[in-house]
């Protein structure tokens, strides 16, 4: 638009340009903040507070699901009321923690299971004491969206994983007019661009509940 301003373009170029099939057919990519309150009563009953935890940090802090594989005990940075992950990229990223989900972190780590080796610094481990694995992490999410489908049969058609707990993390900072860059920081992207995906997708969304 801006060449078509200053008279060196006749029509906007980039409408010629076609989109590709991905862009076309993507949709929402995140749960409203309801939905996630709604989402956490499916969590299983067993180590409950472990498992909502897990849940809580992608969703409001926008952990990857390797990060929450990889967080130990030292990363949690008490008296700065943050935690440090190391995420894509190999590289280090401090997240402020808001004070309620600070709190579950302390009650988290005083229930922790005793691990059967000492140097054992995981944050999130299992019966036997050792880390959970990616898989485990992934299976924690995977049973809790699917009871929560079971009971909300409005979402049978979203495809809910680890990764849109972390993208309805970046979704509600946009929709309370955070500064993008920041989001960029806080979600660790690479590039702005994978940003703009995720604040594109928002008010797409946000115009199709708008719509008649």
């Amino acid at each position: 638009m801006a060449l078509i301003d200053f008279e060196l373009a006749s029509k906007n170029l980039a409408a010629e340009v076609k989109k590709s099939k991905t862009e076309k057919n993507k949709k929402s990519i995140y749960l409203e903040e309801e939905d996630l309150s709604e989402s956490l009563k499916y969590i299983e009953r067993r180590y409950k507070n472990r498992n909502s935890l897990i849940f809580l940090l992608m969703a409001y802090c926008g952990l990857r699901v390797g990060e929450a594989h990889r967080l130990n005990l030292k990363d949690l940075k008490k008296t700065r009321g943050t935690i440090e992950v190391f995420g894509k990229g190999r590289k280090w990223n401090e997240i402020p923690v808001p004070d309620v989900l600070l709190n579950y972190l302390l009650e988290v780590e005083k229930e922790r299971m005793s691990p059967y080796r000492l140097q054992e610094e995981a944050f999130f481990v299992f019966q036997k004491g050792r880390r959970l694995s990616i898989r485990q992490i992934q299976k924690i999410v995977n049973i809790t969206f699917e009871a929560f489908k079971k009971g909300n049969p409005y979402v049978n058609d979203m495809k809910l994983s680890c990764h849109k707990l972390r993208n309805s993390f970046a979704t509600m900072l946009l929709k309370n007019d955070v500064d993008i860059r920041v989001v960029k920081e806080l979600m660790g992207h690479s590039s702005i661009g994978t940003t703009m995906i995720i604040r594109t997708l928002m008010m797409k969304r946000r115009r199709e509940l708008w719509q008649p």
